[in-house]
């Protein structure tokens, strides 16, 4: 009998290529069915980070770039924008490849986002973000992690697109994002 659990286990063989006992073949590599189970979820992994990577982080680093472009350009209401929109996104990925959860209930709160990210990988967030040491500028305040990035959300929220709320822009709004974006602060 060559089937097991309907699986059809028959090893086609090509003329040159020397028949192996199936016994041999369990032994190396385990079972057909472990072996075909562990090759899904690996091509499953492999194409959920594939995903991931296009979908959140390669549009978060635009989003990004753009931001950035927008606050040396004085494209305020864009900077906030975008801003908020690159760290939802990196925030996003951040789950789905961490976590492997959905991120849909956070809708793009990035607050909660953030909060979320913290629980699973805090250790890897910055607590603080100090002024950099070749930034001058005299009206730097000092904030936590999470009170700058309530301050991205308030002024970068969807209902703040066509100013609603106004907005308030501080020098070292660009800075925090980048502290927040990029390793080391850089």
């Amino acid at each position: 009998m060559n089937t097991l659990c309907g699986i059809d286990f028959r090893v086609k063989i090509r003329v040159n290529q020397a028949p192996t006992r199936l016994s041999n073949l369990l032994r190396t590599t385990g079972t057909p069915f472990q072996q075909a189970a562990s090759n899904r979820a690996v091509k499953l992994r492999a194409s959920q980070t594939y995903l991931v990577h296009d979908l959140f982080v390669r549009t978060a680093d635009e989003n990004y770039v753009t931001a950035r472009w927008c606050a040396v350009n004085r494209l305020n209401i864009d900077f906030f924008w975008l801003a908020v929109h690159a760290l939802e996104k990196y925030l996003k990925a951040v789950l789905l490849l961490l976590y492997g959860g959905s991120s849909k209930n956070y809708r793009h709160n990035i607050v909660k986002l953030y909060a979320a990210v913290e629980a699973i990988a805090g250790q890897l967030l910055p607590e603080r973000l100090p002024q950099t040491q070749n930034l001058v500028t005299h009206r730097w305040i000092e904030r936590s992690a999470k009170v700058s990035i309530a301050h991205l959300l308030r002024q970068g929220n969807a209902h703040n697109r066509y100013l609603i709320f106004g907005y308030v822009i501080r020098d070292q709004d660009l800075h925090m994002l980048d502290q927040m974006v990029l390793p080391c602060g850089v």
